[in-house]
């Protein structure tokens, strides 16, 4: 019999039937930390890549596993869109990808001198904190999507839900598009690309889940799209308005 740690509960095992607590015998040493930490990355059973593949390949079974109550095999799904927009954020800023599309855009789009430089201000508040920029789309998208899909009866946060794990799948295959920016002469033009590879994706996961013909889910989903990027735009340019104003770098 052990005594839990954390509620006082008398219970024999590995964990607490009261509150799930492990049963940890000992203290801490650094061969059992990396240990958890590599098999939370890399369980086959339930970790960060096993989780990325299975929502790739069969995203509406996972999907309805999660809101059914199954959630042990799973990464969750804010956990996991988290590490995957850091590591999107990452990749994007080192390999300098992000400061080539917004340099191009410039010269894309006839600005004025000011326009000009308050989308400089803007882009380098926002590079600060992309990987919020791109969990923020969730929360937008969820709204759309709720409406879009009230007859299956699901609440808002059950669409957070579908919608991280819809994100994970295009930030995920999302990286490979970051190393193809990277070796092109004209990144803008893999913006455009880009975003239709999103849609695509969302479509497919919308599509599985829900049980619909694919193309219905690829322009519900479009329109989500497009009225979460103006809601976010405007949200964002308020927010670098607010920043600049609360640093005095105005």
């Amino acid at each position: 019999m052990h005594t839990c740690k954390n509620c006082n509960t008398s219970f024999e095992g590995n964990f607490c039937p009261n509150c799930g607590q492990k049963m940890i015998d000992g203290r801490y040493n650094l061969k059992d930390s990396i240990g958890w930490l590599l098999n939370s990355i890399f369980n086959l059973d339930h970790g960060f890549f096993y989780t990325t593949v299975k929502l790739i390949k069969k995203p509406g079974e996972v999907i309805g596993d999660v809101l059914n109550g199954v959630t042990i095999k799973y990464t969750h799904p804010f956990r996991l869109l988290f590490l995957w927009a850091t590591i999107s954020t990452i990749l994007v800023v080192v390999l300098g990808t992000y400061d080539a599309q917004t340099s191009d855009m410039y010269q894309n789009f006839d600005f004025s001198e000011d326009q000009i430089e308050f989308q400089k201000k803007m882009n380098e508040v926002l590079k600060k904190y992309l990987n919020f920029v791109i969990m923020l789309n969730v929360p937008i998208i969820a709204f759309f999507s709720w409406l879009f899909y009230r007859k299956h009866k699901l609440n808002y946060t059950e669409h957070l839900i579908i919608n991280s794990y819809a994100f994970v799948t295009t930030t995920s295959l999302g990286v490979i598009l970051v190393f193809a920016q990277y070796f092109l002469d004209n990144p803008s033009s893999m913006i455009w690309f880009s975003m239709l590879v999103n849609v695509a994706l969302v479509g497919y996961v919308y599509s599985s889940f829900f049980k619909e013909n694919y193309f219905a889910s690829f322009f519900k989903y479009l329109a989500a799209f497009l009225l979460s990027y103006i809601g976010l735009m405007i949200i964002s340019a308020i927010g670098v308005i607010v920043y600049f104003i609360a640093t005095g770098k105005g």
